[in-house]
């Protein structure tokens, strides 16, 4: 869901680059001891030209045409103005940092932010200039997106060989009245994990730390201030920096100034102590060396210090080679801890660091464990079988974190494509679970794993729920395409493999991407099947209308964002009539509607008592509406009430569910999925046979663990089916891998709730069968309705599913629509109750009655048998 757009518009902007133009609001200059920079050297700045001016890496996003500040040490990319990179309004801004010559760029991008998102600065001026000592500027100018009055400057200043960017921001008032004002940046930290002292990984919402840093690979990047402390709200893969709030009379300036430090060091102690040095703390040093039994240098290891309770990450860092590590701290108490891939950790110790001084440690750890895994799949011979691995800690052991939540090596969870191979694990007992979606039933053991040896999984996978005839797909997945997400597409894939997803929806924020050639690569064409999408997001238009996924397109390469269409400041209507303008038959699908930042239902003020927004803020030309959205279980009843009244009204958007994943572990992609009636195989499926189902038969249903099928005379979901008047039989089938729990099943009919079906449970000491329920439902039915089944479970998914908090079982289909009055049509009831006469009408249901948009098929209409009910 995530509230932040990719992009949005190409600001029309003049663009000047001169070299030795002097500003227009010069900032003021810091002291040479500040800068460290030494006389015989000199730093460039210089618009690409070619590829290889480009910064190489993960994230790399620089182009032709952008501006490089480079001093042999290491480089920035500021991108041109014009169209934004990421979720910036314009250009102007950093988008690549890395070391030089061998260094990658993992960082997503650095822009002003002022408080409130998505309020930045604007940039429409350039200008490029070498200062005598050797340092390299690039100056941007422009204005406050949201208050014109306010004129904003911003520096990049790069000394020679140094190994940070200094930023410098002037903000003059040109208005007539005092302005208030957050000063800051919004980080999209791409593919590093983010840090703060106090808080390790997990950022909170609030803090008040000297710096932030990411760390991945071999890279780590730094952003601090000379002065300012850091507050402001992250997410999972970004922060919002304040550093100050300023009051600015009119007529006058706020200056704020930052640094950005990058290393070629998977740590977090290189960039934390040269931020620190440059506030003016002194610090205490710990160095040494990981060694194993022997006393052979361990390389890799993480050396963490913690607060003396033990509780807060304060620093750590990465051994090299030889084993030799370095940790820079303030001066105190902590407790110092050591770990390395595959082994038991060196006993912790608590240490006192002394300003200025340095003391020596040197940390034994065991021997390096592996396990090693093989999955196969009962009735599949041979071969590869993907599939997830969770390792959990017991009597006592540490459970593994393997890395952050956005890879298939995360947490404590291993995805594998091919089915085979191992792992390092420090030596202990652990219980791992095998798992592959919810048509499996898990596999569940407890191994050892011996110092300097293997333990050993060797699951049989099976595939115990009959899904015949339905794939599932998951319609909304995010990838490092999107700026809020780290994730690469190699491993979005393998964990929907690992998940038993079927059909992928590629939907980054206002970029369209192609995970075909990832797919063909890991050699999952018959277990994968690919659309390419764009999640069309709005949030820094003037008017934010939500997030809509529009499917099928086809990626331009070359073109901006993949040839994602430019949609600031458009409508909602206008968004749903660029989808079908050039002839295209896609799907228009409504992402998580009710989110009160970017939901569209609740920015346009939709009304379910109406079926009405706010005038000119409301269109219902889309087909689907997410009504499940990753682990939002709580947000689905208030959707669907929005959905029963559109589908009373003859409005028939089908409903679809899914993960919105923008990490994997916590996020699981397929947690929720839609599961369409598209046959069994997926070679054989294409996007137009997706958009049918979804928009003209709508014969899915929306499932988290729980497999549903639901007929009415022969007729499955979303067929129109003719009954006479009295009880129907409703055939329903809810099948359920044994670790899903269901206890209740219950019929919903024209938005009324029937008696629910509350199901036996079986013993603790008995499997539960995967067949939960079986049999006939008989509905009154005494005018046209439409039939809806919702089952629902008690438990969680966990350990397979890691939604924070936890979801239940749940599954909700698509209906079935009943024509009782015989005319070969479904009447919606609330239309058929707003044309009767006065007299004859029941109590008033709302005042408006748009017109239909979408119905169900007319014909044939497969009848019930009046000898069934």
């Amino acid at each position: 869901m995530r509230r932040r757009p990719r992009r949005v518009t190409p600001w029309v902007a003049l663009i000047l680059v001169a070299c030795a133009v002097p500003a227009v609001h010069r900032a003021p200059r810091r002291p040479a001891r500040e800068r460290h920079r030494p006389d015989l050297a000199r730093a460039e700045v210089f618009r690409i030209a070619s590829a290889d001016d480009r910064i190489a890496g993960p994230a790399a996003t620089g182009q032709i045409g952008d501006y490089r500040i480079d001093n042999g040490r290491v480089a920035f990319v500021v991108d041109a103005l014009g169209r934004g990179t990421g979720f910036a309004l314009g250009g102007g801004n950093v988008i690549d940092a890395g070391v030089v010559p061998s260094g990658r760029d993992a960082l997503g991008h650095v822009f002003t932010y002022f408080g409130e998102f998505p309020r930045q600065a604007i940039y429409d001026r350039v200008a490029l200039r070498q200062e005598p000592d050797g340092s390299a500027v690039i100056r941007v100018e422009g204005r406050d997106s949201k208050d014109p009055r306010l004129r904003v400057s911003t520096e990049y200043l790069l000394a020679p060989l140094v190994d940070f960017l200094e930023i410098t921001t002037i903000i003059e008032n040109d208005g007539p009245e005092e302005v208030e004002l957050s000063l800051g940046d919004a980080i999209h930290w791409g593919g590093l994990e983010h840090f703060a002292p106090g808080q390790g990984f997990h950022l909170s919402r609030e803090m008040d730390v000297p710096f932030v840093a990411g760390v991945g690979g071999n890279v780590s990047v730094g952003y601090g201030s000379f002065d300012d402390r850091i507050g402001g709200p992250s997410g999972s893969s970004w922060t919002d920096t304040v550093l100050r709030v300023a009051r600015i009379p009119p007529g006058r300036s706020v200056e704020y100034d930052r640094v950005l430090v990058v290393s070629d060091s998977a740590d977090v102690t290189r960039v934390g102590a040269r931020i620190r040095t440059l506030r003016g703390e002194r610090l205490g040093s710990m160095e040494g060396r990981t060694v194993d039994q022997g006393g052979q240098p361990v390389a890799g290891a993480r050396v963490e210090l913690f607060d003396e309770a033990g509780n807060a990450l304060q620093n750590l860092a990465e051994s090299g080679d030889e084993g030799q590590y370095l940790l820079q701290a303030p001066a105190g108490r902590y407790r110092l801890r050591a770990s390395a891939p595959g082994r038991r950790g060196a006993a912790e110790s608590v240490v006192e660091l002394v300003r200025g001084r340095t003391r020596r440690s040197r940390l034994r750890l065991s021997a390096t464990s592996f396990l090693r895994y093989s999955l196969l799949e009962q009735g599949r011979p041979g071969g590869r079988v993907p599939g997830k691995i969770t390792i959990e800690g017991i009597e006592g052991n540490a459970t593994p974190d393997f890395g952050p939540p956005f890879r298939t090596l995360a947490r404590n969870v291993l995805y594998t494509v091919t089915g085979h191979g191992s792992v390092p694990l420090a030596p202990g007992r652990y219980r791992a679970t095998v798992s592959r979606g919810p048509e499996y039933a898990v596999w569940v053991r407890e191994i050892d794993v011996p110092e300097g040896g293997e333990g050993l999984v060797e699951a049989t996978l099976e595939r115990v729920v009959d899904s015949t005839g339905y794939l599932c797909g998951d319609f909304h997945q995010h990838t490092v395409g999107s700026t809020d997400a780290a994730t690469t597409v190699r491993d979005r894939m393998i964990a929907n493999a690992g998940e038993g997803v079927e059909i992928v929806l590629a939907s980054d924020h206002n970029y369209v991407n192609d995970f075909s050639a990832a797919i063909q690569n890991l050699g999952l064409e018959g277990e994968i099947f690919s659309i390419s999408g764009n999640e069309i997001t709005t949030d820094t238009s003037p008017k934010p209308v939500g997030h809509f996924n529009v499917f099928p397109l086809d990626r331009v390469d070359g073109a901006p964002d993949g040839g994602a269409w430019d949609v600031f400041g458009r409508t909602a209507a206008e968004i749903f009539a660029m989808a079908t303008m050039d002839g295209q038959d896609r799907v228009i699908q409504v992402n998580h509607p009710r989110s009160p930042d970017n939901g569209y239902f609740a920015l346009a003020g939709y009304d379910p008592l109406t079926n009405a927004g706010r005038p000119g803020e409301f269109s219902a030309a889309f087909d689907t509406i997410e009504v499940f959205n990753g682990g939002r279980i709580d947000a689905v009843p208030g959707v669907l009430t929005d959905v029963y009244s559109m589908w009373n009204r003859g409005l028939t958007p089908s409903l679809t569910g899914s993960s919105d994943t923008h990490a994997i572990v916590g996020e699981e992609p397929g947690f929720p999925r839609t599961c369409l009636a598209l046959g069994d195989d997926v070679s054989a499926l294409t996007a137009r046979a997706v958009v049918d189902a979804l928009k003209v038969s709508r014969n899915g249903f929306v499932t988290n663990g729980p497999f549903v099928r639901m007929k009415v005379a022969g007729v499955d979901i979303g067929g129109l089916v003719q009954a006479s008047p009295g009880r129907i039989p409703v055939e329903v089938e809810v099948q359920a891998a044994p670790w899903v729990d269901v206890t209740t099943i219950q019929l919903v009919v024209n938005g009324e709730p029937d008696d629910p079906v509350d199901l036996e449970h079986e013993p603790e000491s008995r499997p539960r069968p995967v067949v939960r329920y079986r049999g006939t439902l008989r509905p009154r039915l005494w005018r046209d309705s439409w039939l809806q089944l919702i089952v629902r479970g008690e438990g969680t998914l966990e350990p397979v599913v890691r939604h924070d908090p936890p979801d239940g079982p749940l599954a909700l289909t698509n209906p079935i629509w009943v024509d009782v009055d015989g005319n070969g049509r479904f009447d919606p009831p609330l239309e058929v109750e707003a044309a009767a006469p006065p007299a004859a009408r029941p109590a008033a249901r709302g005042a408006s009655r748009p017109r239909p948009v979408r119905r169900p098929p007319a014909a044939p209409l497969p009848r019930v048998n009046p000898a069934d009910r």
